[in-house]
C-alpha cells in the first residue's frame, strides 16, 4: 500500500479543515472538524514519540559509542511519568 493508515489518519483533519474555509459553514460542521484535527494531533503525538527514540539512540552512539546515555535517559522520564501518575492518581489522600 501506498500510503499507511497513519497517514491517511494525518491527511483527514487536512481535507476536513479546507471544506471549513469555506463561507457559511455550519458550527456542527467546525466542531465535527476539530474532532478530527484531534484525532490526527493524537495520531501524530503517538508517532513522533517512535521516531525520537531512534534519533536519540543514534547521538547516544555517535557520542559516546554505545547507548547506555539514551537508555538512562529514557529510564528517568518514564520514572518521572510513573512518579507524576502514583501522585495524581493512585496514593490515598489524607
Amino acid at each position: 500500500m501506498l500510503l499507511h493508515r497513519s497517514a491517511l489518519l494525518l491527511l483527514v483533519p487536512a481535507v476536513a479543515t479546507a471544506v471549513v474555509l469555506e463561507p457559511g459553514t455550519s458550527y456542527g460542521t467546525l466542531l465535527l472538524t476539530a474532532c478530527l484535527a484531534g484525532v490526527g494531533g493524537g495520531n501524530f503525538a503517538s508517532s513522533i514519540g517512535g521516531v525520537l527514540v531512534n534519533f536519540a539512540f543514534r547521538e547516544s552512539f555517535l557520542a559516546t559509542g554505545n547507548g547506555d546515555g539514551a537508555y538512562v535517559a529514557f529510564v528517568a522520564a518514564y520514572g518521572v511519568c510513573a512518579g507524576v501518575t502514583w501522585t495524581a492518581y493512585v496514593r490515598r489522600r489524607a
